[in-house]
């Protein structure tokens, strides 16, 4: 942009546009402040957030918003992309959100003091969505799970951001213009992982207007509400889908985006979302992620980002800050291009070469370093966050019969955390060595049903097809034997012995089928004990039980509630059958006959 006059109109015109939205999401932060203030002096229920590391104060933080608006600037002013329209609505509009999100910190402020932040988790959300993204993050009501959400999200964040929000997702259209310049568009494929409410769709299409995109995201009230917002476009798709297995053919997207996502994610999820990244990009494809600054990028906001997660909930931020996302691309076959900063955010770029090398450690979910180790934190929480630990890589288990179970690797998985899940990839065979494991299945209207219980010694995860029928989890901290599927087939072609001992797990499988279906046309009373029996069996401990599982899990496994399985053990022991001990996972076989004669 050459010429002067033409320069001056831009600025101005940018200035028109960015700077009374800035003064309006600072007003409303400045008084979010003064409530909290105010609501801290009266309640004092908690202490204030604290830290030792260094915080930038108020004229740091405005000299480089105004960096980054500088740098907004100047890429319009470079024609990489047209001066923004931020739609951000009538003022109507904004004064509706802007009620929403002042209505909220009351209940924002309750559960920050109280450290609540489950009210999502309900018996309507239970099971729809991945157990780790059912909470209050941000302790906004309703998490990611409703309209007013939805609504009240971008007000949000651009309250946290001085209202620099947009700016900053903008700061991704350079790095993609890299690779789409002199290129025609219609031809291009684009996936934006986690598109929320559509803000950096609406910036992308006013660049490529007629470039066929994607977008995904878990809610279904932020897709709706993207797709009003984006309704003016065309040649956009948005779909609600998990970002851990991408609805999307390998090596298909030209490029592949996410915004804001990543710190939001548990350390196992957010590997497995970077791995279905890598898969999903064309040789030649890039990634572009936005997300938050990590530690080491800029000293000054150190303290910043240790205070962050402690005044807003956001388990994962502590891990995100310490993931080496360089080690992770190499580990996937991604080049790390670059980082560049903008504002408390970065750019992350990374490149699939047009031939991609084997990739290696990180990409396969291993800790990126001894210190991202050191600081995942364990959350009974999130189902997928687990630190596996290959202690390894030929793991011999004593007590195993199965020869071909030595060439194996041994993983530590917490309880609760997800194994593996529904409609993956059977890529494994499974022994559990210590600990319990459940497989299950979440039917269409949410309830759960429990496929098996693993017990030390058992072998799980053997398929007829070759994707995963059940997700499978670890019930207690579990450690399971890990092979390679390719690697067994590979084995039996040349051992008849290894061949034989598949063929009876096999058998052994069909049989758990055939008894479970069995099991199902009793009565309840009849179930419940023939479990009893069954863990008995499986449990050698004399008379006394104690079963790794709730009764919970029970109720899933027998297709009963809880309520049924409750008052059958309490009918059981008003019988004498059997003792209830205090605690509700130990029982007591007082009559192994009556009960034999009670099974059918």
């Amino acid at each position: 942009m050459s010429n002067p006059f033409s320069r001056v109109t831009t600025r101005v015109a940018y200035g028109a546009s960015q700077l009374p939205r800035i003064a309006w999401y600072v007003g409303h932060g400045l008084a979010v402040r003064r409530l909290s203030e105010t609501a801290q002096r009266r309640d004092k229920a908690r202490p204030l957030a604290h830290t030792n590391l260094r915080v930038p104060d108020r004229k740091r933080l405005y000299a480089d918003m105004a960096i980054l608006l500088q740098q907004d600037l100047a890429n319009i002013e470079a024609g990489l992309y047209p001066m923004p329209a931020d739609h951000d609505g009538s003022l109507l509009t904004l004064l509706h959100r802007s009620r929403l999100f002042f209505n909220d910190l009351p209940a924002i402020h309750r559960r920050r003091e109280s450290g609540s932040h489950n009210d999502v988790l309900t018996e309507e959300t239970r099971g729809k969505r991945p157990r780790y993204y059912l909470q209050n993050f941000h302790f906004q009501t309703g998490g990611w799970m409703t309209d007013d959400s939805a609504s009240r999200y971008d007000t949000q964040v651009e309250v946290l951001f001085n209202g620099t929000a947009n700016a900053t997702r903008r700061q991704a259209l350079p790095q993609l213009h890299e690779v789409f310049a002199g290129r025609d568009q219609r031809k291009l494929r684009l996936l934006d992982v986690g598109c929320g409410t559509g803000r950096f769709l609406d910036s992308l299409k006013q660049v490529w207007p007629r470039l066929p995109t994607l977008g995904l995201d878990m809610s279904e009230p932020y897709v709706k509400h993207a797709r009003h917002h984006l309704k003016r476009w065309s040649r956009i798709n948005l779909t609600v889908g998990n970002a851990e297995s991408l609805p999307v053919p390998d090596e298909s997207q030209d490029a592949v985006t996410s915004i804001f996502v990543f710190h939001e994610l548990p350390p196992k999820v957010r590997r497995i979302v970077f791995r279905e990244c890598a898969r999903v990009l064309k040789p030649g494809g890039r990634l572009v992620l936005v997300d938050s600054l990590q530690r080491g990028d800029q000293p000054d906001y150190e303290g910043l980002l240790e205070l962050f997660p402690q005044n807003y909930h956001e388990p994962y931020y502590k891990s995100y800050t310490r993931e080496d996302f360089s080690a992770l691309a190499t580990g996937c076959g991604l080049t790390h291009i670059r980082d560049v900063k903008a504002f408390v955010s970065k750019v992350m770029v990374f490149d699939k070469p047009l031939e991609t090398p084997g990739g290696n450690g990180p990409c396969s979910l291993e800790p990126q370093s001894a210190a991202m180790h050191s600081t995942a934190q364990s959350d009974p929480h999130a189902t997928s966050r687990w630190q596996p630990k290959c202690l390894t890589a030929r793991a011999s288990v004593s007590r195993s019969g199965n020869r071909f179970i030595s060439w194996g690797a041994a993983i530590t998985y917490p309880r609760n955390a997800e194994i593996y899940g529904e409609n993956k990839l059977a890529e494994y065979l499974y022994k559990v060595i210590s600990g319990a494991v459940r497989t299950y299945k979440i039917l269409s209207d949410g309830r759960r049903q429990i496929g098996g219980f693993y017990l030390p010694g058992d072998i799980f995860g053997l398929e007829f097809a070759d994707e995963h029928t059940l997700s499978a989890e670890a019930i207690t901290d579990a450690k399971v034997l890990v092979i390679k599927r390719s690697m067994l087939t590979a084995l039996a072609a040349r051992d008849a012995g290894v061949a034989g001992e598949l063929f009876a797990l096999t058998g052994c499988e069909v049989q758990r089928m055939q008894e479970r279906v069995l099991l199902l046309i009793k009565t309840a009373r009849e179930r419940v004990v023939g479990f009893l029996l069954e863990m008995a069996e499986r449990v050698p401990a004399g008379n006394a039980i104690e079963l790794p599982m709730s009764r919970q899990d029970i109720a899933d496994y027998l297709g009963l509630t809880i309520e049924t399985v409750s008052r059958t053990l309490t009918s059981l022991e008003d019988s004498a059958a059997i003792e209830l001990p205090t605690s509700r996972r130990s029982i007591v076989l007082r009559n192994r006959t009556a009960l034999s004669h009670m099974n059918g």
